[in-house]
């Protein structure tokens, strides 16, 4: 298990490198025209945590998205602030870099407190059309310009040294402490990410150490839990609806009781929206089977130190983004093949709907009903056990809720941002 060990102190994780391309034109021109063009067109790189990239992509699509900073000729930095009547106020600073060096701007977009985040979204993409405009004036793709840019192209892979592939690591620690009690945490993240239209791989590591110490009538008791392990997910589309794929994990867990676990599942989606359309509507059926391979730590209740199972896996997901609301809402339903009683169905629903003007609703819940924990240990829960959760304990539920009724009024209109003594 050291091997384990060291092997998950590997390698990292995060990308999202989709980076479409279109024109428009009033003439119709040829396709291998436009893509020559388009080569030429601004190479931009996209500062922004909060922004929806793969709706930006699609809707401009008179310029090409780069990874690198150090690659773009227009850097475009968001930031966000909230304004008086508790709406939010973005701003766009666009960089010009290269050979658009000296040329800058600055625009702003605000978004009043009642707006969802369809209409936020579509104030976004308006106003990085017309902060991006401004260089692409200024290169071949002009001659496609007009008013609105609205031609359907084949988007364009752009290449980089990197083939696509983001590599990403990240550690934190943190420490908590009172007179008779303390807790320690130390944990890393390492991963990597290749998106493109035809794959997705990511792949990702990583180790987590939690130590709590107390002490109660003079006796001081440690708890530890501990857990590392590597995941994947790879994913080839076939065509606007139909994807094939596999995810795997190999890990260890004390809460989980696994001494060492490994699984690979095999599966096939499919959404009833082309997936296009993704940013707006996704309704996906996913179905993976596979089998499960478990060495226990301690003797399991049903007698078991390893097993090998078969284990199967469906997920109805629907997202909306619409401009009356959010909706998202999933269905998972996963059962061992040896047992179909040994199962766990799991629904959750989320809904932030806007009903009239300043008032909105947002709902959001999840239950699980549990039947399929196969790793529990032998023996009755200890109260330390329950206190300090070091280790799952039997249940046959989960579940969780919120209701959340908002109204505003008042000067929605105030765009006034004023930052003093924090935010």
């Amino acid at each position: 298990m050291k091997k384990v060990g060291l092997v998950v102190s590997g390698i990292g994780f995060f990308l999202l490198l989709l980076i479409p391309v279109g024109v428009s034109a009033s003439e119709e021109a040829p396709s291998d025209t436009v893509n020559h063009v388009m080569q030429e067109a601004p190479r931009v790189f996209v500062d922004c945590r909060f922004c929806d990239m793969d709706y930006i992509r699609r809707e401009v699509k008179f310029v090409n998205y780069v990874w690198d900073r150090e690659n773009a000729q227009v850097h475009v930095l968001a930031s966000i602030q909230r304004t008086g009547s508790g709406g939010r106020e973005y701003t766009l600073t666009f960089i010009g870099r290269q050979n658009f060096a000296g040329q800058n701007d600055t625009l702003t977009y605000s978004a009043g407190k009642t707006a969802t985040d369809y209409e936020t979204r579509e104030g976004l993409v308006r106003i990085f059309k017309l902060g991006l405009t401004q260089y692409a004036m200024k290169t071949p793709v002009a001659v496609y310009l007009d008013v609105t840019f609205d031609r359907e192209v084949e988007t364009q892979e752009i290449q980089n040294k990197w083939h696509n592939w983001v590599f990403s690591i990240s550690g934190s620690s943190f420490m908590r402490g009172e007179e008779s009690s303390n807790t320690r945490n130390l944990s890393t993240d390492l991963g990597a990410e290749r998106v493109t239209h035809q794959w997705k791989l990511r792949f990702q590591m990583y180790d987590n150490y939690d130590e709590d110490q107390y002490t109660v009538d003079n006796t001081t008791n440690i708890s530890i839990t501990k857990g590392y392990g590597t995941s994947g997910l790879v994913v080839r589309s076939l065509n606007e609806r139909w994807s094939v794929g596999f995810t795997y994990r190999i890990y260890s867990s004390t809460y989980y009781n696994r001494k060492f676990a490994a699984y690979i599942y095999p599966g096939i989606e499919y959404n009833i929206f082309p997936y296009s359309e993704s940013t707006r509507r996704e309704l996906r059926i996913n179905y993976g089977i596979g089998p499960n391979y478990n060495q226990y730590l301690e003797r399991t209740i049903f007698g078991k130190t390893e097993e090998l199972l078969a284990r199967q896996n469906l997920e109805i997901a629907l997202d909306q983004n619409q401009p009356w609301g959010d909706l998202n809402v999933s269905l998972d339903y996963a059962t061992y093949l040896h047992d179909l009683t040994k199962n766990q169905i799991s629904f959750s629903a989320n809904a932030d709907i806007r009903i009239y003007k300043g008032l909105s609703l947002d709902l959001w819940g999840s239950y699980s009903f549990i039947h399929n924990q196969v790793y529990l240990p032998q023996g009755e829960a200890t109260q330390e056990d329950i206190l300090t959760q070091r280790r799952a304990l039997a249940t046959g539920f989960r579940y969780f809720g919120r209701v959340r009724l908002e109204y505003s009024f008042g000067a929605i209109s105030n765009n006034i941002v004023n930052p003093r003594f924090g935010r």
